[in-house]
């Protein structure tokens, strides 16, 4: 294997082991978590998850009022909430039923439809004024880039905007820097079981990014949150 510029690698048995790896991780990692009603302490963290003040200040800065709106990779619902106070409908997408269930414990209503989807195969049925991803791009294999932002292309609405919070920056010398997780760093991961995982994750310089999806015919801003955290705000050219 070799690493490509973006700091992944381009062995596509490797992107598909990985992306395997990755859904099996997210898919584990909520299981414990559910049935919600059954348990107080998990229902009343994950009521501070998702009424995070910061994330609803977030949403409200970046991503417009929307008649219609996406979420990708949606998964426990940390950010669902804040985009039901922009959007007036929202489909969320997640490849783990079980990330739905805890999700929909909090923010299932009649705005929400809950799509069960392989983002990697996911052909959307509608066109949105916004399209939102939380901690996901950095998941997209270096392979599957493009036609990731074809997809989102196809799926968006004239007008339309994407929005996606991230973390994984690469500095001027080329250090990557992620967000702590409690599960590991970078692209290893480790449930309470002891299981390991190797997942996708990616790095990325925000001139860089922005450079990248230019070529792609995208008009992008990288904003850095933090040294480690940023925020992409594209629309097609």
């Amino acid at each position: 294997m070799t690493a490509d510029a973006s700091g992944g690698v381009d062995d596509a048995s490797d992107e598909e082991a990985r992306i395997r790896d990755q859904i099996a991780f997210y898919r584990e990692r909520a299981r414990p978590r559910a049935p919600v009603e059954d348990d107080d302490a998990v229902r009343e963290l994950l009521r501070s998850h998702w009424d995070d003040p910061e994330v609803h200040a977030l949403v409200r800065s970046y991503c417009p009022p929307s008649a219609r709106g996406l979420e990708l990779a949606s998964g426990a619902g940390r950010w669902t909430g804040a985009l039901l106070d922009v959007c007036q409908r929202l489909t969320v997408v997640d490849t783990s039923e079980e990330m739905h269930d805890v999700n929909r414990s909090g923010h299932g209503d009649a705005r929400v439809e809950y799509v069960v989807a392989d983002l990697f195969d996911y052909e959307p049925e509608a066109r949105y004024d916004l399209i939102f991803a939380g901690f996901w791009l950095s998941h997209v294999p270096p392979g599957r880039f493009r036609p990731f932002w074809s997809m989102l292309r196809d799926a968006l609405a004239p007008g339309g905007r994407v929005v996606m919070v991230d973390d994984g920056v690469r500095d001027a010398d080329g250090t990557e820097r992620f967000a702590d997780d409690p599960t590991g760093g970078g692209d290893h991961r480790r449930l309470p079981d002891g299981r390991e995982f190797t997942i996708v994750k990616i790095a990325y310089a925000p001139r860089d990014l922005e450079a990248r999806l230019a070529d792609l015919g995208w008009r992008a801003t990288v904003t850095l949150l933090t040294p480690v955290t940023y925020v992409v705000s594209a629309q097609p050219t």
